[in-house]
């Protein structure tokens, strides 16, 4: 917990508190637009990694109760290619996160939501074609401006609000897209390697301060190696050094850490049986 109220005491959280109280206005307003506000003000703070580790945990868990009502005005068609190409292209854009210059990444942030904001108000709209495997594209895009600057909305939401649908079916699509997104990135990038890197400082006091009972570890394999191996090809084995980690962050031992995320595991994933002790 000190580490988190060091973290919470440094120069500037007063100002990312603000910065969440008119995302949280913006989101509800216009179904996005959280990311676009958080993350240049938390990466000005602390890092580009930790804005993107921030604002999952924020948009992950404050975004449920408007997404569920919209899930019956999605457009799945569309939707669902969109995501799969996010998925194919998330990992590259999380080793940019993750390898990547914070300064050069900041600038990257800042270039990415003047861009978008100026499409946006100029009023262009995308005439091309549409398609399945457009679609894709679209979402290929948002998986790397996601991975690398935790921006996953501005591409899907420029090509969707030019599509002829209704406004509440954009509306729909753009709020499912982003949340299940932050969730894969969430899933790419939390408790993973990137937890033993020399940088994540930011990252261990987050870990530090989440409830046992809500850890998991994973590996991120074949990328990400943790330390001591990196610049090698990750391998599940290495899941060990990651909890080593993590479990010298909460101060306790690796054992009593590696039985709390194997009974997390199973009570998650409650169809698979448990082997006899």
């Amino acid at each position: 917990m000190t580490q988190l109220a060091d973290l919470y005491a440094s120069s500037g959280y007063q100002i990312i508190l603000a910065a969440c109280l008119l995302a949280g206005l913006v989101r509800g307003f216009s179904g996005f637009g959280t990311s676009m506000i958080l993350m240049p003000v938390i990466a000005a703070v602390y890092s580009p990694q930790t804005a993107v580790v921030l604002v999952f945990l924020i948009d992950s868990t404050a975004a449920i109760p408007v997404v569920i009502p919209e899930l019956r005005r999605v457009e799945w068609k569309s939707l669902l290619p969109g995501f799969a190409g996010f998925l194919v292209v998330l990992p590259l854009g999380l080793a940019v996160l993750k390898f990547g210059d914070p300064v050069v990444l900041r600038w990257s942030l800042a270039i990415l939501i003047m861009l978008s904001v100026v499409i946006l108000w100029s009023g262009w709209r995308y005439e091309g074609p549409r398609s399945r495997s457009i679609d894709t594209a679209i979402g290929g895009v948002s998986g790397f401006t996601g991975g690398a600057c935790g921006l996953p909305g501005p591409p899907v939401i420029i090509y969707w609000m030019a599509a002829r649908l209704k406004a509440a079916v954009v509306r729909a699509n753009t709020m499912v897209f982003l949340y299940i997104t932050d969730c894969a990135i969430g899933v790419g990038l939390f408790l993973s390697g990137i937890l033993t890197f020399k940088r994540s400082e930011e990252l261990r006091a987050i870990a530090a301060a989440l409830p046992l009972d809500r850890l998991l570890v994973e590996t991120d394999a074949p990328y990400l190696a943790p330390v001591p191996h990196r610049g090698h090809r990750n391998e599940p084995a290495y899941v060990v050094e990651t909890a080593k980690v993590l479990a010298e962050t909460r101060g306790m031992d690796v054992t009593e850490l590696g039985a709390a995320t194997s009974d997390n595991f199973y009570r998650l994933f409650n169809k698979i049986e448990r082997p006899a002790a």
